[in-house]
């Protein structure tokens, strides 16, 4: 037996590695899980093959006769199969420039194109690049298993530890729970009642209109939200405005710079604020009164304006405002929509229009000014929800 040389062992190293676990790992990848963000800070999968496909071209490059690359204009693909097409061709090509050393390249300098390490034999840097290539390929396998299992539906979990667990922008409608453990457990679900239906059921008994009864107990005013007629909708927005002047002053009362504090990673009571004036301006200024541009440069950019439906993100400002600016940029979008009830009509209510965000789902400017009361009274709840948690702070 013939004992095998330094550069097969070199190649079988990669080899073996592409051909029985990163390659299959990527069949069907598709373009969606390409661009998936598992995390804030996590790289996607789009992120980690441009940097395996860009090692593997720079490296031929300095090492192989490679024609040179520049990372800036590097034709990148957009696209799954584009992505896996170059990946393709920039192993092979690796592959083949490691195969042409033979076993006494392996010993020759790297020379300048590596810098510092210009005197590490070639063999320093293909080791690199098999590492680079191995735990990325790893990470990118991990990602499609999380991709594959992002989906929880129809699940069935038994004798799970999920304490302190965190579900965020979650669907959880028709969840089982059987002989569970919910000490402590806190539910927010804004759309509870969404259209008066929905249902929460607890040990057999439908706790939702218990808690929307307590939520109109609590504040004042908030059964309106669902007014019909043009004196009950000029009701509402009273109603509203008196209870957002008292929580605005509430807010005014504490020290410098705690308007811009964020509770548990929520928004803070001026981005709140600005939130609101980016509701009105969607729901009022583009829904009813059809204002091609209707945002407001204070408004608060979010994932509600997608690009893809035509909306202009580009007035936004990019500068945090003070709190001044934003009270002001409020207090106009909330005289637009007094200004509007002062003057509206049955007639006009149920006009149709336009929904912002589903074109095709039918909307009169009825429903769109309840959209409206809805994310107001919503947004003030959680506003003096963290208000008094930044309260219990300060001593």
């Amino acid at each position: 037996m013939t004992d095998p040389s330094w550069n097969q062992l070199l190649r079988d190293q990669l080899e073996w590695h592409w051909d029985n676990q990163l390659r299959p790992r990527l069949e069907e990848l598709t373009d969606d899980e390409l661009a998936w963000q598992q995390g804030e800070e996590v790289p996607t999968i789009q992120w980690r093959l441009d940097h395996v496909i860009w090692t593997l071209a720079d490296r031929s490059a300095r090492h192989f006769g490679r024609d040179p690359v520049a990372e800036e204009t590097y034709p990148f693909s957009p696209t799954a199969d584009g992505t896996l097409e170059l990946l393709d061709q920039e192993y092979a090509t690796w592959l083949a420039g490691v195969r042409s050393l033979g076993e006494e390249g392996l010993l020759l300098p790297c020379g300048p194109g590596e810098g510092p390490w210009h005197a590490s034999p070639k063999a320093a840097i293909i080791t690199h690049v098999h590492k680079e290539v191995i735990h990325h390929g790893a990470e990118v396998a991990l990602l499609r298993d999380l991709y594959a299992v992002r989906s929880l539906r129809g699940a069935r979990l038994v004798e799970r530890d999920l304490r302190d667990a965190r579900f965020v922008s979650c669907g959880l409608s028709g969840v089982v729970m059987r002989g569970v453990d919910v000490q402590g457990m806190q539910v927010d679900a804004p759309w509870l009642l969404e259209d008066d239906e929905g249902s929460l059921v607890v040990n057999d008994v439908d706790v939702a209109p218990y808690v929307d009864a307590e939520l109109d107990r609590r504040f004042p005013g908030r059964a309106q939200r669902r007014a019909a007629d043009p004196d009950g909708l000029r009701a509402a927005w009273a109603a509203l405005e008196s209870t957002w002047a008292a929580t605005v002053e509430r807010a005014g009362s504490l020290p410098a710079g705690v308007v811009d504090e964020s509770v548990d990673g929520e928004w803070s009571f001026a981005q709140t604020l600005r939130h609101l004036v980016l509701a009105t301006d969607m729901w009022l200024g583009r829904a009813v009164l059809g204002v091609e541009q209707p945002f407001h440069p204070l408004g608060l950019r979010d994932d509600s304006l997608d690009e893809e439906e035509g909306f202009d993100t580009s007035v936004f400002a990019t500068d945090p405002p003070t709190y001044a600016e934003v009270l002001a940029a409020r207090a106009d979008r909330q005289a637009m929509v007094r200004d509007f009830l002062a003057g509206v009509t049955s007639e006009e209510l149920a006009t149709q229009r336009a929904n912002p965000h589903e074109p095709d789902r039918p909307a009169t400017t009825l429903s769109c000014l309840h959209v409206i009361l809805e994310e107001e009274w919503e947004h003030h709840r959680f506003a003096v929800r963290d208000l008094a948690v930044i309260e219990a702070r300060v001593p």
